[in-house]
C-alpha cells in the first residue's frame, strides 16, 4: 500500500508545482506595461494620424508590477500597443477617450492639489490611481 501511495503523492506534488509555476509565468507574461531590459532595443511607437480634421483615439491607463516589486504605469491602445504618437495638422481636433484601469489607491496616499482658481475640471484630490493627460514635445509649425 505504501509503495502505491508514495508515487501518487510525488506525482501530485509535481503536478501542483507545475501548476503554480504556470500561474506565475502566466502572470508575468500578462504584464500590461512592459519595458525593455536595460540596454535593450526600444521600438518606435505607433503613429496615429488625423483624417478629415479629426483624430479620435481610445487609451486605457494601466499598471502592472515587475517581479522585483517595481510598479509600472502606461497608456495602452485597444490592440495592446503602448503610448502612440498622435499626428495632427494645425486646426485638427483630437478626441481622446481615456479609461483609468488602475486599482483604487488607499485613502492615506491622497494629496490635495493646490490651485489658484476654484474652477476645477475633475477632483482636486490626487492619489496613486490618479492620472492626467499631458503632452511632451509638441512640434507645431508657426502660421
Amino acid at each position: 500500500m505504501v509503495k502505491r501511495v508514495f508515487p501518487a503523492f510525488i506525482a501530485a506534488v509535481l503536478l501542483l508545482l507545475a501548476f503554480k509555476t504556470s500561474l506565475v509565468l502566466h502572470a508575468f507574461s500578462a504584464q500590461r506595461c512592459t519595458r525593455p531590459a536595460a540596454g535593450g532595443m526600444l521600438h518606435t511607437p505607433t503613429d496615429l494620424f488625423s483624417k478629415n480634421g479629426i483624430l479620435e483615439a481610445s487609451l486605457s491607463y494601466e499598471t502592472s508590477r515587475r517581479p522585483n516589486g517595481d510598479t509600472l504605469f502606461c497608456y495602452l491602445q485597444p490592440d495592446g500597443e503602448q503610448a502612440p504618437t498622435f499626428r495632427l495638422h494645425p486646426g485638427d481636433r483630437l478626441v481622446l477617450h481615456v479609461k483609468n484601469n488602475t486599482p483604487q489607491a488607499a485613502a492615506s496616499s491622497a494629496m490635495r492639489a493646490q490651485f489658484g482658481s476654484t474652477d476645477l475640471c475633475g477632483s482636486a484630490t490626487m492619489d496613486g490611481s490618479s492620472t492626467n493627460v499631458h503632452f511632451h514635445g509638441t512640434n507645431t509649425a508657426p502660421k
